[in-house]
């Protein structure tokens, strides 16, 4: 009831005739939908809701607006279907209006103002309005808006907006089933913002000196230089997604100079490395491994060709003097060429003499593959040797199976403990959802008092007042999560385990037999029993992930 008070406290305040008092009540209508009893009292009117929203922002550029027509969206992804063409047109009209109005040259006031804040909200919005659970068939009104937006924010002039603009792709990218042809445009846009612009032809002028002036060297090596290096952490999950969504076209297309686009995201990684090598961070250094980790897990069995090119540059990588962590993605890395082809990987480090080094590497690197993705990664690359008869590995892996099953049986409890953590969190975060807040609700319905006492438009401050929580701004700016699939999602890499035993087991004999010897009788039982939980898991997994895709239709 108090939550109900609230929200028609704050609706009335959305039709007053004080602008002030309009804009803070709209702020505080999105935090407030956040208790599931205003946000249900709220659903049939959510047309009318969007509107304010919409004639507010024609009003003025306010944060607090398009923050809270951001969170509005979010409470209702479910409804947001029939006004999602409408309100995304309508969005990016208001969007491209702002950057067309923007100085052309730099204005410290300008930057980082009330304008440019309320604009990132509106891309946010739009992101928001993409991510809800839309039929295909609206993304051919859907792109082409978006498509305005991101010929500006990917571009020099818009650098300001990279950031929401890369959003912007890869959730388009993702829900849609193929990448259309005005997406891959900006492809070789993104490469030119890592690594300028068709760097091969560049560099191959740059080698005849005697032909060019100082001025046309000087230019061409600005171009050889990307505008935007230091946004690569926004740009990789967009080639994560061109790799994953554009198969198998990425191996044969090719930018205007005749490159290859898979020999660009390459010269990509190269390049992040080379210009971060001796610096003090290293997470530029692993975001640009996705790169290789989505080429590996996406073109199973056609990239044969370019195993042992990866092979050596990720040998190269764990050479360098860096922190555990870069080390332990290349060790990853490695892992999942052994799932991808475990003959051609084991037979690559052989030739390289570095069967021992990789294997000493992971063990001694154990504790620092932290999350489940990364155990995950571990668990299949190592499983992939117990699938070749032991007649066929090297001597040095025969001699390290004992060791290797014994890890990675610890493997499959630390993942499951792992998974009964994700679904704690998920049962505490539904139930801190649902728990009315009654102090804060009682703070708004005062503040409404307040408001409707007389405040006028001269009194207007734009602060964070109304339910304006800084830490939920900016749990909403970390949240903006890169949407990628992983193929080997729908796979259970504790079951894929349990078959490379089976497999190991039925090729190998005597051998095969004694593969789990090495574990004592309680772990043996705790191994079978992460087996059946995980074939629980794992049907529960495959239902769901049915119940999803039959939405989307």
């Amino acid at each position: 009831a108090t939550a109900i008070a609230a929200l028609e406290g704050l609706c009335a305040c959305l039709e007053d005739k004080e602008l002030p008092v309009r804009v803070k009540a709209a702020a505080g209508l999105a935090s407030l939908l956040r208790q599931s009893e205003a946000a249900a009292a709220m659903r049939p009117n959510l047309e009318s809701a969007i509107k304010v929203y919409l004639d507010l922002m024609a009003e003025l550029d306010h944060d607090k607006v398009t923050l809270g027509l951001e969170r509005l969206i979010g409470s209702f992804t479910e409804e947001i279907q029939p006004f999602a063409v409408q309100l995304v047109a309508h969005l990016a009209s208001k969007f491209l209006s702002f950057a067309r109005s923007r100085p052309d040259v730099e204005d410290d006031e300008y930057e980082g103002g009330e304008g440019e804040i309320a604009a990132a909200g509106i891309l946010g919005a739009i992101r928001r309005v993409l991510l809800a659970e839309l039929p295909q068939s609206l993304f051919t009104e859907l792109v082409p808006p978006v498509v305005e937006i991101l010929n500006y924010t990917l571009s020099e002039e818009g650098a300001d907006f990279l950031e929401e603009g890369t959003e912007l792709l890869n959730v388009l990218m993702y829900s849609m089933e193929t990448v259309p042809p005005s997406l891959w445009a900006f492809f070789p846009v993104l490469i030119s913002a890592l690594i300028g612009k068709n760097p091969q032809h560049l560099a191959e002028r740059l080698a005849r000196k005697d032909e060019l002036t100082a001025d046309e060297r000087a230019t061409l090596e600005s171009e050889l230089e990307g505008w935007s290096q230091e946004n690569i952490g926004h740009i990789v999950p967009c080639f994560a997604l061109y790799l994953a969504k554009g198969k198998p076209a990425l191996l044969t297309a090719t930018d205007e100079s005749g490159t290859l686009y898979i020999d660009l995201l390459l010269r990509v990684v190269d390049r992040t490395i080379e210009v971060n090598v001796n610096g003090a961070d290293d997470a530029d250094l692993i975001t640009v491994l996705r790169i290789y980790i989505a080429l590996i897990e996406n073109y199973a069995g056609l990239i044969d060709d370019r195993i042992p090119f990866l092979i050596d540059r990720l040998l190269e990588f764990l050479n360098l003097k860096r922190r555990p962590g870069f080390r332990a993605t290349c060790v990853e890395t490695i892992c999942l060429a052994l799932w991808y082809n475990p003959v051609l990987t084991l037979r690559l480090l052989s030739e390289r003499n570095a069967l021992v080094p990789f294997f000493d590497t992971w063990y001694s690197l154990r504790s620092h593959f932290k999350r489940d993705f990364e155990k995950a990664r571990v668990l299949f690359g190592l499983s992939s040797v117990l699938r070749i008869p032991i007649n066929q590995l090297p001597e040095v892996v025969v001699g390290v199976l004992d060791k290797v099953v014994k890890e990675l049986c610890a493997l499959t409890n630390e993942l499951l403990e792992m998974r009964e953590e994700d679904v704690d969190e998920d049962a505490n975060s539904e139930e801190e959802e649902e728990a009315p807040d009654e102090e804060e609700i009682e703070d708004v319905k005062q503040k409404i008092k307040a408001f409707n006492k007389g405040m006028k438009k001269d009194d207007f401050v734009p602060d964070d007042d109304l339910l304006g929580d800084d830490d939920e701004e900016a749990d909403l700016v970390k949240n903006r999560l890169s949407l990628y699939d992983s193929p080997l999602e729908l796979i259970d890499e504790i079951l894929f385990l349990k078959e490379s035993l089976e497999i190991f087991a039925t090729t190998n004999s005597d051998a095969g037999t004694k593969i789990l010897g090495v574990l004592t009788p309680e772990e043996q039982e705790r191994l079978r029993q992460n087996f059946a939980t995980a074939e629980t898991q794992h049907a529960e997994f495959l239902a769901r992930k049915h119940e999803e895709e039959a939405r989307k239709k």
